[in-house]
């Protein structure tokens, strides 16, 4: 999954959570205000429900958002794994090179 799809997806829900909601909220108080709803009271429950998943939504790219910035402080954690505290190299026990070998110019 790419890292663009939990970002969009959570503000498109966000959107959706608050226009159903608003849109619930109308329906609720005044549905004289929404045109062509035949039946006020199942399309309230409607838009409730509706925006009971696109919060769903909302929190399940929230927790990836959150996932995926743990899972780059982590690798980014172990690309300086031979620093110390102080961000100095320290000394590492398996290096690969010594003196005396290689090219002599």
């Amino acid at each position: 999954m790419g890292m663009i799809t939990p970002p969009c997806c959570a503000i498109f829900s966000l959107a959706g959570v608050v226009f159903l909601g608003i849109m619930g909220l109308v329906l609720d108080s005044s549905p004289i205000y929404v045109k062509g709803v035949p039946d006020p009271e199942a399309s309230r429950d409607t838009c409730y429900k509706g925006a009971g998943l696109y919060g769903a939504t909302f929190l399940i790219s929230v927790a990836l958002l959150i996932k995926e910035k743990v899972k780059r402080k982590d690798s980014l954690d172990d690309d300086y794994a031979g620093f110390g505290d102080d961000g100095k190299a320290g000394l590492i026990s398996n290096r690969t090179g010594a003196y005396g070998y290689g090219s002599q110019y």
